[in-house]
């Protein structure tokens, strides 16, 4: 290796390290003109406009460096094709490819990133590696409209047949304990949505009947950690151990029911799962569709989500463990700010989801309702919005929908997110990939939330946290009653401003934040099904 080039190279990386994205881009140029077309040097180049936010930039270079490695075409990436290769040619070929199924995963193009994770995976040569990147396309295809049963079955034995590359499931287990144990394993214990979805369940569990198990895959703690703590019996810290590891963990505390509360989402452990630690497992309230296992028993869901038995059981491996009212309960952790809201003379719609769940189709249907309410503003704030690039990116996809841009206003994350919404009359969700803990904070500070659900499973998060709340008129079946429903509510600024004073103690006396009732209902099912 070039010793002028390595010496360029570690200080860009550095300047990348530290966030110095200018000062790592001005190395570029030198870099080029030593190895030009070195691998190193082109995943450097991406994960350097990666940094920058600028997603269109980064795939455009992961797909030049793909095809001057020759291992872009389907043709290059045959077995043979691979065969030609060493190693580490394979191992930068796949990072490339996962990088681009993340960025079109960030730009809310679904399909291709579940194409790019699928050739990570045919190129990446650790098995481990392997089953993350399947795991990614997974769930990629929940944001996409139209990714049929079918489509997802085939991701489904994928990934199946990767982890019987490598574990054997441990023989079959049966437990008499005086007290059934209960364990949760995720990689979210803190503050993030599925802590505040978990702790109803640890703290208002019956402690004569119920001993519960967390195993904290996440190495970072934080306050919320410690209320999760507090409630729990058995608290395990399983960041640093692998996968065989933790389900030997699990196996030796005799756990009678494991519950994996991350699905495919980012850090998960769902091939602890695929082990057989425990009697019977489960998955559910993390994330909104199946695993794809054989080895996962049950999903929880609820009688929203889950009520179309038929399109239901076509989607997923699992059965249904159907909860009689909501599978989720909301416990608030942190102080939240007040209502404090004021009706202005322009009506704002809000949507503080993550921009990657917008898609196209939602785009043209907010600029109808736009149209039918001239009156109105949209107020959109993730964190897609901190820099220029995909402010600038995304108004531009706004303006081929119909939406004037100078009728909206983009924000990036703040901490004081929670507080804006005192400036959001009507809040619009997204679809398919709908919101969940952003519908229920939307909620929560007052704000009235349109949802659209579908009949997949994960579609209908809207209509269940909606219905249980008592607000089910807003949740529509097709586009133009989703349509229909927010502009007549623009309209009735009376209903509004009375909305607004009332949903959050709506949602205080609902299933939704009873969290006695919520534990009962889920202790319910455990003893039917152990």
């Amino acid at each position: 290796m070039n010793k002028e080039y390595l010496m360029i190279y570690a200080a860009a990386l550095k300047y990348y390290q530290m966030g110095k994205y200018n000062e790592a881009e001005k190395l570029m140029p030198r870099l080029r003109n030593v190895l030009p077309d070195w691998p190193r040097t082109r995943l450097l180049e991406a994960y350097i406009k990666r940094g920058e936010k600028d997603y269109v930039a980064e795939v455009d270079e992961l797909e030049s460096m793909l095809k001057v490695m020759g291992l872009y075409t389907a043709s290059d990436i045959t077995p043979m094709g691979r065969a030609r290769r060493d190693k580490e040619s394979l191992s930068f070929a796949a990072e490339a490819w996962s990088m681009k199924g993340s960025a079109e995963t960030m730009l809310c193009r679904p399909r291709d990133a579940v194409f790019s994770f699928r050739r990570s995976v045919l190129l990446e040569p650790d098995i481990s590696q392997k089953l993350v990147e399947m795991s990614n396309a997974i769930f990629a295809a929940n944001y996409a409209k139209d990714y049929s049963a079918v489509e997802f079955q085939t991701l489904y034995a994928q990934y199946r047949e990767l982890l019987s590359l490598t574990i054997k499931p441990m023989p079959p287990v049966f437990y008499s304990h005086d007290k059934l144990r209960i364990g949760f394993l995720s990689a979210s214990l803190r503050r993030h949505p599925v802590a505040y979805f978990l702790w109803p369940l640890l703290h208002y569990h019956d402690h004569d009947k119920y001993l519960m198990y967390c195993y904290q895959a996440n190495g970072n703690s934080d306050v919320v950690t410690k209320l999760l703590m507090r409630d729990t019996d058995k608290w395990r810290n399983i960041s640093d151990m692998d996968d065989k590891r933790v389900a030997e963990v699990i196996r030796s505390d005799q756990i009678d029911i494991l519950i994996d509360l991350d699905g495919h989402t980012s850090g998960n452990r769902l091939p602890v799962l695929e082990y057989r630690p425990a009697t019977l497992q489960m998955s559910g309230i993390g994330y909104m569709n199946s695993t794809g296992m054989r080895n996962v028993d049950y999903f929880i869901s609820d009688t929203s989500c889950g009520r179309d038995t038929d399109v239901n059981d076509s989607y997923f491996t699992e059965r249904l463990m159907v909860l009689p009212q909501t599978h989720l309960c909301y416990a608030p952790l942190i102080k939240m700010p007040e209502v404090n809201y004021d009706i202005g003379e322009n009506i704002v719609f809000g949507s503080f989801n993550n921009f990657s769940k917008v898609t196209d189709e939602m785009l043209g249907i907010w600029a109808k309702i736009l149209e039918r309410a001239p009156q109105s503003t949209l107020f959109l704030k993730s964190r897609h919005f901190d820099n220029e690039k995909m402010r600038s990116f995304a108004l531009k996809r706004m303006d081929k929908q119909g939406i004037d841009p100078s009728r909206v206003k983009l924000e990036g994350f703040s901490d004081d997110y929670l507080a804006e919404y005192n400036h959001v009359d009507i809040a619009l969700d997204t679809y398919p990939y709908t919101g969940g803990m952003t519908t229920v904070e939307a909620l929560y500070m007052g704000v009235p939330v349109i949802t659209r659900y579908g009949k997949r499973h994960g579609t209908c998060f809207g209509l269940s946290i909606l219905k249980n709340c008592g607000l089910e008129e807003l949740a529509a079946d097709d586009a133009a009653s989703y349509i229909e429903r927010a502009v007549s509510l623009a309209h009735d600024r009376k209903l509004l401003c009375g909305l607004h004073s009332t949903i959050r103690g709506m949602m205080k006396s609902s299933p939704l934040m009873d969290g006695k009732r919520y534990a009962e209902a889920m202790q319910n099912q455990f003893d039917e099904r152990i």
